[in-house]
């Protein structure tokens, strides 16, 4: 904890109005918790509407010897990584349950797209006393959609409720077991439910919370991680499929289940929560936008990786070819290399045990490998033995072994040019 003295309150009369209210409640609150982050000035003046004022309110605090916490290593101050509620573009609106199956018959609910895949993880029991809430008018939590495509709302949070609906009253394909109060109907199906408690269900008033066209992609992004429940939360990748479907999404299924890949990573990186795409979309990203728009994105992984799928939806159909093939090359070369051993710490020659694919060594080897020609590659195969023992050795470096556990601007270039430099070495041999 950072001491901090406390200063004679200095005028705030050459501040703007709208900061001169409650600027020194953020000076009482930095001398409670020693230091005050960067993050925190920029979202209190972005709810201001006058995020332009940030020098003037940071020169008033550190005059009253606020210690000032900036969020990364990168040297700039943090923006894009930061949730602006004046971005978000949200409407409530009622709609009975009648109303939302409609949507679903009519595929204006889309519950098939690849990140729904777990839609069926409630168990009969479970979804029955869902049901059973409805029949006894129990109110239920709200719904949240993306409806930037009136046609075709996502659905942020609330697909096992929607797809219990859907089961039950559309597709009849499950029966009611396991009620609490209504055991009677144990065995129904919809059809077999009195009307009183089908006009009951269908005439169900749902909260609905839709996010509006015009809300910015990394404000839905953020969403989506807050709301999804803990039990049921959607891994990032999973939410970047959900939220850019196009050219990226098609075209990291395809890496993911090509054969050169699969080979390279001795099928060792999970593809059931889309762990595969995101090492993938990693490569792509350090390849094609740079670490130098890594550093614009204010050293935010999440933020650099959704501009990276935005990137890839507005590529060439020539440009996706070439991509493919970049990939290809990198993966066939690693594993001519490094065998079983590709993209995993290596302590001797040859390797003690085969430690687990690190992220940062596939980002680094993907990337410097893509760069090379087919000369180029052939030498360094030629060299592998060369190639090892240098590896080895880097990873000996604790500068280096640091590097790749952090994802650190500075650690994160640092990682990327030293192993373009060594494969330089040995391609001088």
């Amino acid at each position: 904890m950072h001491n901090l003295k406390k200063s004679k309150l200095i005028s705030t009369n050459h501040l703007p109005g709208k900061l001169q209210d409650d600027i020194r409640n953020l000076v009482e609150i930095a001398y409670t918790h020693g230091s005050l982050k960067s993050s925190t000035i920029i979202h209190w003046l972005n709810e201001k509407g006058i995020p332009e004022a940030y020098t003037s309110a940071v020169d008033y605090l550190q005059k009253h010897n606020v210690l000032i916490i900036e969020d990364d290593d990168t040297g700039t101050f943090p923006t894009q990584g930061i949730l602006d509620s004046n971005k978000i573009l949200i409407q409530q609106k009622p709609l009975s349950i009648e109303g939302i199956l409609k949507r679903i018959k009519y595929s204006e609910i889309n519950l098939d797209t690849e990140f729904q895949r777990k839609r069926s993880l409630w168990d009969g029991a479970t979804k029955s006393q869902f049901i059973e809430s409805l029949m006894l008018r129990i109110p239920i939590p709200p719904l949240y959609f993306d409806g930037t495509n009136d046609e075709s709302w996502l659905i942020i949070d609330g697909l096992q409720r929607l797809s219990t609906l859907k089961e039950f009253v559309i597709d009849k394909s499950f029966i009611l077991e396991g009620m609490e109060y209504f055991t009677d109907y144990n065995g129904c199906g919809y059809d077999k439910l009195p009307r009183a408690y089908i006009r009951r269900i269908e005439e169900t008033q749902l909260s609905l919370y839709i996010l509006l066209p015009g809300t910015p992609s990394n404000i839905k992004y953020s969403i989506f991680k807050r709301i999804n429940k803990p039990g049921l939360k959607l891994e990032n990748q999973e939410i970047r499929h959900a939220l850019y479907q196009g050219n990226a999404t098609k075209l990291l299924e395809e890496l993911a289940e090509m054969e050169a890949f699969k080979i390279a990573t001795n099928n060792s990186i999970l593809p059931d929560r889309m762990l595969d795409r995101e090492f993938i979309l990693r490569y792509i990203a350090f390849k094609y936008l740079g670490i130098t728009q890594f550093k614009e994105c204010d050293a935010s992984i999440e933020v650099f990786l959704n501009k990276t799928m935005e990137f890839l939806n507005e590529c060439s159909k020539s440009r996706l070819i070439q991509i493919k093939r970049n990939f290809e090359n990198a993966m066939d070369c690693a594993y001519q290399i490094f065998g079983d051993y590709a993209f995993r710490r290596i302590s001797g020659i040859p390797p003690a045990k085969k430690n687990p694919i690190n992220v940062a060594l596939f980002e680094s080897w993907s990337v410097a490998l893509s760069e090379l020609n087919e000369r180029e590659r052939k030498k360094l195969v030629e060299n592998r033995k060369i190639v090892l023992e240098k590896f080895a050795s880097i990873l000996k470096n604790h500068t280096y072994s640091s590097d790749i556990n952090t994802a650190k601007y500075n650690s994160v270039k640092r990682r990327l040019e030293t192993i373009v430099q060594m494969i330089q070495e040995v391609l001088k041999f």
